[in-house]
């Protein structure tokens, strides 16, 4: 090889090498920036689906709650009487009620 050729081929590997590295260096950072925002997000929905979770507990318990009740009111005429008396103050034939408020 030409030493001239040589000489010229050697002055641009520095630079090339000093462009490739930048180069390299930016997309690191780039990607680095994105993925930890990526991992932000990630954390962010993990917590809200567990808040979702216990919430959604909350409402299958609260919905067992009110079926285990609407079938006592459907088919225990006792547990009507009762809730009539105790909820809306109704009596039984021949009975008045009295309500004392502020026991």
């Amino acid at each position: 090889m030409n030493p001239a050729k040589k000489k010229k081929s050697d002055a641009l590997v520095v630079p090339l090498f000093c462009v490739l590295a930048l180069g390299w260096a930016a997309m690191v950072f780039f990607f680095s920036e994105k993925l930890a925002a990526a991992e932000e997000e990630r954390d962010r929905l993990v917590e809200q689906e567990k808040e979702k979770s216990v919430e959604l507990e909350k409402l299958r318990r609260e919905a067992a709650r009110l079926r285990e009740y609407t079938d006592r009111l459907l088919k225990d005429p006792e547990f009507v009487e009762r809730e009539a008396r105790e909820r809306i103050g109704v009596g039984g034939e021949g009975e008045i009620v009295i309500r004392a408020e502020g026991h």
